[in-house]
Formats: C-alpha cells, structure tokens, sequence
C-alpha cells in the first residue's frame, strides 16, 4: 500500500499575503518543500488541499474576507505546487468532504486504500485538527462497519504544522493542546 502526504492550506493567502497571512504559516514553505521532495523520492502521492471561497461562504462569518475563488491567494505557494498530484479547492475548515467528492471520479483520492496519511500545513487548531478527525472518525465507522479491514494510520508531523498568533490565539499553547487532542482521538502526532 502507499501513502498519501495531505498539504493543508499552504496557500498564498496564508502563507504570502492577505488577511489571514501568518509569518508562522510562512516558516513553513522551505520545510513543507523539502518533505514533499523526500515523500515523491519515496513514491507517495502528494495531495494539497488549498483554501477556496466564494464571499458568501459561511467561514466569512468568522474570519476576514480571505483566498477568493479565482485570486491567487487560493493558489498553492510556488515552492511546493511541482510537487503535488493533486490539487483539491477546499471549502471548509477541514478538507475531508471534498476528498470524499473528488474520490468518486478518481480513485486515487480515496482516503481508505492508503496505509498511512501524513498531514503537514496550516492551521493546527483549525483545518489540520477538522481534517484528520473527520477523516479518524469515518475511518472507525468504515471499519465498525466491515467495509474496511484496517484504518489508515493519520500521521501529524508536528515540525511541519502551526497555527498564527494573535490576540486571544497563542500559537505555541494552541499548537500544544490540538497535537494532545488529536492524540487522544487515535491520530499519530510525531
């Protein structure tokens, strides 16, 4: 079996520019790179998941107006996008339902034929932590079920994913609570 690398939100809207822009999701280009580059050496499909929007999303609500549909803020950043197979548009904090949309057209993208799926990008506390128990959680009622023999292992490399820092929002707290939450709920935090 292989494995899958899921790039969460490294995107220019987050990692360039833009209302949402966090020097901390921008440390991550180079590493995030470099471990794309190691994982296609190693043969493992690499799926980025990158922030999409229209004006009227209901995540508008919550956060600034940020990575439009059809601005280049919802573009992956140019140092990791040769390295990808897939490109998805997300739409919600997480990623885990346009997967599962997107795999009824091609089956490379059906999460459950993976033996492990690494996780790396942005924001621990939001998308990284929505997506990997979404994704924990269908795994167990998939395997409850017999429709699956195994779960994949989910596998956050916490080197290679932060959250942004502001008033109300301490990163390096939040960064350690969500890994300690995940954790707890079956996923791996190495």
């Amino acid at each position: 079996m292989q494995n899958l690398l899921v790039i969460m939100d490294m995107n220019k809207g987050f990692a360039k520019k833009g209302n949402l822009f966090s020097p901390r999701t921008a440390n991550l280009i180079d590493p995030i790179a470099d471990y794309c580059k190691k994982s296609k050496e190693k043969g493992w499909t690499i799926l980025a998941l990158s922030d999409t929007h229209d004006p009227q999303d209901i995540e508008m609500e919550s956060f600034p107006s940020h990575c439009l549909a059809g601005s280049d803020e919802s573009e992956v950043v140019d140092e990791i996008k040769p390295y990808c197979d897939f490109i998805l548009p997300k739409f919600t904090t997480g990623g885990f339902f346009e997967i599962q949309e997107a795999s009824q057209k091609n089956k490379s993208l059906d999460l459950r034929h993976y033996e492990e799926i690494h996780v790396v990008g942005c924001c621990t506390d939001l998308c990284v932590f929505n997506f990997c128990l979404i994704t924990q959680k269908h795994m167990e009622y998939e395997y409850h079920k017999k429709r699956i023999s195994r779960i994949p292992d989910i596998i956050v490399h916490k080197d290679l994913v932060d959250t942004y820092d502001s008033e109300g929002h301490e990163a390096d707290n939040l960064n350690r609570f969500f890994w300690e939450h995940m954790k707890l709920n079956g996923i791996k935090v190495e």
